[in-house]
């Protein structure tokens, strides 16, 4: 009975070793990445901004394991189920090394480290339609309008120092797709192309260094407006009156006025538009920006001005404006004696 008992005791703790090894090198048959699935929120932080790291697993119950989350080596949170982890990144070129590791209730150990340095990028537009010399404003990217967007990337390398525009690798999307052909190395300037039936557009860029371990990413909409067209006097002396725009009516005190249509976000006017003068609805044969009346007759009254400018490539670009001239007092002979003198007759 003594030597049964004597060979029992050796055959449990000969178990119990090898149960406690099996343990200790067990370790999982997958890739961490295809057993753990990370969500990063926002997927690319800003500086100074709250961030959150989730973990799932279909693979293991992550709810029973223990679970460790670290910064840049140093122990931040740690228990059971810690699926969660929340930090706030510092400031642009600062490296914050998230690292997690999982104990699961089976045995299994295994970590994984994710590198979070923050940028920025600031997205700057303007079209590239047509705007008058010294317009102050900015060009408006109207239907069937080109767009030239700059990415201006401030993202730092390990050392601190700023890295060139034409060091990093930048990734532009229009609204759900990627454009490969514009996207690139040292590709910072992006052009869009509107359509014929054009609607607001979401322009994104996301912008990082060659080792992919500091990014940057910003988006911007953009909605398409309608071009204009607006008259001014073209004063013989002073030229075009760009400080007046002529709307409503305009007063004629001698016998000979000039104006000038200028397009506003327009391509190419002069090139693909066609430009049409009319006068009290009948059309004058001037097809340029530029057009003449004279009173000759010294008639009082006043004539109806219409004019447009239609493009004949990008059949959207189009506008029309008009007013009235008015010489004296009205006359129901008034308009007829403008409309004579403008024909020449």
């Amino acid at each position: 009975m003594k030597r049964f008992l004597f060979i029992f005791s050796i055959i449990l703790i000969c178990f119990s070793f090898s149960t406690q090894k099996i343990h200790a090198q067990f370790e999982p048959a997958e890739p961490v990445d295809e057993i753990i699935k990370v969500e990063v929120v926002p997927e690319i932080p800003r500086q100074n901004q709250d961030v959150s790291i989730t973990i799932e697993s279909y693979s293991y119950d992550l709810s029973r394991a223990k679970i460790s989350w670290y910064i840049n080596n140093k122990l931040r949170d740690s228990g059971i189920g810690k699926r969660n982890f929340n930090f706030t990144t510092g400031n642009i070129g600062t490296v914050s090394n998230i690292k997690y590791t999982i104990k699961t209730s089976e045995g299994v150990s295994f970590e994984k480290s994710i590198t979070i340095s923050p940028g920025d990028v600031t997205l700057l537009w303007e079209s590239t339609g047509y705007t008058p010399p010294f317009f102050k404003g900015k060009s408006l990217f109207s239907f069937e309008g080109q767009v030239r967007l700059v990415a201006l990337a401030n993202l730092l390398n390990s050392k601190g120092v700023k890295y060139k525009p034409e060091e990093l690798i930048y990734t532009w999307k229009r609204g759900m797709g990627t454009d490969t052909d514009a996207s690139g190395y040292g590709k910072n300037v992006f052009y869009w192309n509107g359509n014929v039936i054009s609607s607001p557009e979401e322009i994104q860029v996301e912008v990082s260094n060659l080792e992919n371990t500091t990014k940057a990413i910003a988006s911007i909409v953009i909605e398409p407006k309608e071009p204009e067209i607006i008259a001014y006097e073209n004063n013989p002396s002073l030229g075009i009156m760009f400080n007046e725009a002529i709307s409503g009516s305009f007063n004629l005190t001698g016998n000979e006025v000039s104006f000038t249509a200028i397009p506003f976000y327009f391509n190419n006017p002069d090139g693909e538009g066609l430009y049409s003068w009319y006068v009290n609805g009948k059309q004058s044969p001037e097809t340029t920006r530029y057009i003449t009346f004279r009173n000759t007759t010294g008639a009082e009254g006043y004539s109806k001005i219409d004019f447009d400018l239609s493009g004949q490539k990008r059949i959207m670009q189009s506008a029309s404006s008009n007013f009235n001239i008015i010489l004296g007092a009205k006359s129901t002979n008034g308009a007829v004696g403008i409309f004579k003198s403008f024909f020449g007759q």
